[in-house]
């Protein structure tokens, strides 16, 4: 990617869709059989309006046969999108949905905050939608949580835009020593 923001996702033969990541600029798109015009099962769809470098599986070999810094990026970007693979596993496996979002924001924080007087103003804009699929959870679960959220200071979402108040409250739901739904 050059530009912009790549969403990655499957979707399930019931229709459920489930989001893997948002990917920045710098990293490679597609995945796990970049040498060969296999079947992928999770798809793509530009987020923003986004440039990329599209390098068939055939150029890439050879590319990388001549290239030892562009095999060793190609090896470290599988390594990063199997590391991404396995966390998405791990977290809808052991952690309850509130965890699972608190752990979302906190990490939206990281990736697109800017710190202010407020709390962290989450710069990217995504729906509710957009952030059920990234956790397995409904869109309507979502605005539910998001309006209990809101009422005890943790986050205030204005459409699209997001505002992590008390990201150390966050830290302890995402851990699972507060539970926000149950106090």
């Amino acid at each position: 990617m050059e530009t912009g923001r790549i969403k990655v996702f499957r979707v399930g033969p019931s229709g459920r869709k489930i989001t893997l990541a948002y990917w920045h600029p710098g990293t490679f798109v597609g995945a796990p059989d970049v040498f060969t015009n296999g079947v992928h099962t999770w798809s793509g769809v530009a987020a923003v309006n986004s440039s990329v470098l599209h390098l068939s599986g055939e150029a890439l070999r050879g590319m990388v046969t001549t290239i030892p810094a562009l095999a060793l990026g190609v090896i470290e970007g599988l390594s990063f999108k199997g590391r991404c693979y396995s966390a998405l596993a791990q977290m809808l496996a052991t952690r309850s949905a509130p965890e699972r979002l608190a752990h979302l924001l906190l990490q939206l924080g990281d990736s697109y905050g800017i710190h202010e007087a407020q709390g962290i103003r989450i710069e990217a804009s995504f729906t509710h939608a957009d952030l059920a699929h990234m956790i397995g959870v409904t869109r309507q679960w979502i605005t539910t949580t998001f309006q209990r959220y809101k009422e005890r200071g943790i986050v205030d979402a204005k459409g699209r835009r997001l505002l992590i108040r008390n990201a150390s409250l966050l830290e302890q739901i995402r851990d699972g020593v507060v539970d926000p739904l149950n106090e």
